[in-house]
């Protein structure tokens, strides 16, 4: 039902919405609004005082179900879905009384009694008394969205063979063991199973065979430990456990020998006798760190001194097995030399745009090479920086180079490039890091869309409000923000809305495999139709191969960026890549 017309006389009109007396000189405006009301892609409904509806448009009955004859004349609680209580009802209705406009989630009933998300404005109309004459509500169907992010939830938590935790859901069960250990004083370990020559396994029975020995090793393994234990597959032949309530080493070398001896009988596949074996390294909290990572790190260093021993055996982390202490601490203090002695440098990797395969930005890579330690990789030097505080400074120096050479190539004549820098959660929290980041862009001259933030999801969920305050001052600063390695965090529809970034990176974990391996393949699709919805631009990390590239923009991924186009390149070289369009070649675009 579109904007109707009441009874009125030749001089005027009145508008539905108000029933306000409207001259001939606005007839116009108001028959162009009507034409907006039904053809409008969002549901509009309009309500009288007392809630009654007076008019839908086609896509609100879409939404709904239900014809607009069927809905005009009843009150809006028709469409109640009885989540939410009459105290929430009540705040949102006194907020738009008094001239708010009321955005947010809120669940319906459709006329088939199907239940579903929507995304809601609402807002009043007031008379010239300023009483209220109508309600307007402009409404979303985000069921699709809602069903996309929480696939996205399921295939990024748990292992997709095993049925196991992942890595990810693993370490947040670390954190609420160790809350309830810190208040009674209690210990926990990690334990770290790598299967002894599982890789004559696939070589001999195939990865088939491999797969069904790994689901078998997931049960064997979850029988073998106690109700508060949790088992996890990392990947490949590696599996956690996490012991809670230990008492001591005896209780921890009672759950190794009873998974050892669940691991021990043979598995029967196909007529052939399998035997697996497993090595097992052991950390214990607190003594041996305080964080999942570091114990994560020294477990896994055990087990290398469980396999030196002959496998099918256990170690304890001891500090003498951090062969490379003394290296770490050197490198920690060559660290702390290597901006005044100019020892940084940056190299670019484009974005490549799918539709027509030409270069529209790129990533700025830090690279150390040290006068003592050679070419050092950036997995070892930026745990350390962000351990002591060093990637302040250092992060400073990258923003500085980024915005100095984005200007270089405008100045001279290149064309308008994005380019996007990973920022660590030490740099948001630093006193004045949104400053410094606008003083650059106008030191340089530069649009502020022309520098992109990488953030990652884990980071922003640590300090949610204060890092979120942030955020929002660097969106209304202009400058384009990202969230980084997208699907291996807390990837949520909600908080997605809150942050308004423009742009999310897939995870190159997820790339390799997305022509060969269905879940993986899923959890793409999943995140690009959410990005769809949300209208936000996608970029696929890692892209190595023609198959992948063509999954990619076949399912409507925007950009990417991998050694299918080009490995990481200084600055010279970037900008000959991008005068001689050797990536848009390469690419066929």
């Amino acid at each position: 039902m579109a904007f109707k017309k009441m009874q009125s006389d030749d001089a005027a009109e009145r508008c539905f919405a108000c029933g306000v007396p409207t001259g001939r000189d606005e007839v116009v405006g108001l028959r162009l609004a009507e034409r907006v009301f039904e053809t409008s892609t969002d549901g509009i409904v309009i309500a009288d005082a007392d809630r009654r509806i007076l008019s839908v448009n086609q896509a609100f009955s879409a939404v709904m179900g239900y014809s607009a004859g069927e809905l005009v004349g009843k009150r809006a609680s028709l469409l109640s879905s009885g989540r939410h209580d009459y105290a929430c009802a009540r705040q949102i209705w006194r907020a738009v009384r008094q001239g708010e406009i009321w955005r947010g989630e809120l669940w319906v009933r459709r006329q088939s009694g199907e239940v579903i998300p929507t995304w809601n404005s609402l807002s009043a109309i007031h008379d010239a008394t300023g009483a209220v004459a109508s309600y307007v509500g402009i409404v979303s169907d985000i069921s699709a969205t809602k069903s996309a992010a929480e696939r996205i939830e399921f295939l990024t938590r748990y292992d997709q063979l095993t049925g196991l935790p992942n890595r990810l859901l693993l370490q947040n069960q670390f954190e609420v063991a160790r809350a309830a250990a810190e208040r009674v004083g209690g210990s926990l370990a990690l334990l770290c199973f790598d299967l002894d020559n599982f890789k004559h396994v696939n070589d001999i029975l195939g990865h088939s065979a491999g797969d069904l020995v790994l689901r078998e090793v997931a049960e064997r393994l979850c029988a073998g430990v106690g109700p508060g234990d949790t088992v996890s597959r990392q990947g490949g032949d590696e599996f956690l456990i996490l012991q809670t309530g230990v008492s001591g080493r005896q209780s921890v070398d009672q759950l190794v020998e009873a998974v050892l001896a669940r691991l021990a009988p043979p598995f029967q596949l196909a007529g052939h006798r399998v035997s697996v074996a497993a090595s097992v390294g052991i950390s214990v909290y607190p003594e041996d760190g305080a964080s999942f990572d570091v114990l994560f790190r020294r477990a896994d260093t055990a087990v290398f001194e469980a396999k030196r021993r002959g496998r099918n055996a256990a170690a304890y982390f001891t500090p003498a097995m951090n062969s490379d202490f003394a290296d770490r601490l050197a490198l920690h203090a060559d660290l702390r030399q290597a901006l005044p002695r100019k020892e940084f440098s940056l190299q670019y990797q484009p974005f490549v745009d799918f539709s027509c395969g030409r270069i529209v930005g790129a990533e700025a890579l830090l690279r150390w090479s040290s006068a003592d330690h050679g070419q050092v990789s950036p997995g070892r030097f930026i745990p350390i920086a962000e351990e002591s505080g060093l990637i302040v400074p250092i992060g400073k120096w990258v923003l500085n180079e980024v915005c100095r050479q984005n200007r270089e190539w405008r100045a001279a004549g290149g064309p308008d490039l994005c380019l996007a820098v990973n920022v660590s959660a030490l740099q948001l929290r630093a006193e004045g890091f949104v400053e410094m980041v606008a003083g650059l862009l106008a030191e340089y001259g530069l649009p502020p869309a022309s520098l992109e933030i990488e953030l990652t999801e884990s980071m922003l969920i640590s300090e949610a409000d204060r890092m979120l305050e942030v955020v929002d001052r660097l969106k209304a600063l202009g400058v384009r923000l990202s969230i980084d390695d997208f699907g291996t965090g807390y990837s949520s529809f909600s908080y997605l809305k809150r942050l308004k970034v423009d742009k999310l990176k897939i995870d190159r974990s997820f790339v390799s495999n997305i022509a060969v391996s269905e879940d993986d393949g899923a959890i793409v699709t999943a995140i690009l139709q959410m990005a769809e919805t949300l209208r936000l631009t996608t970029i696929a990390e890692g892209v190595e191969t023609i198959e992948q590239a063509e999954f990619l923009k076949s399912h409507g991924c925007r950009e990417c960026q991998g050694y299918l186009f080009s490995r990481p390149v200084n600055a010279e070289q970037f900008a000959i890549l991008v005068a001689s369009e050797r990536v848009r070649k390469g690419w066929g675009g």
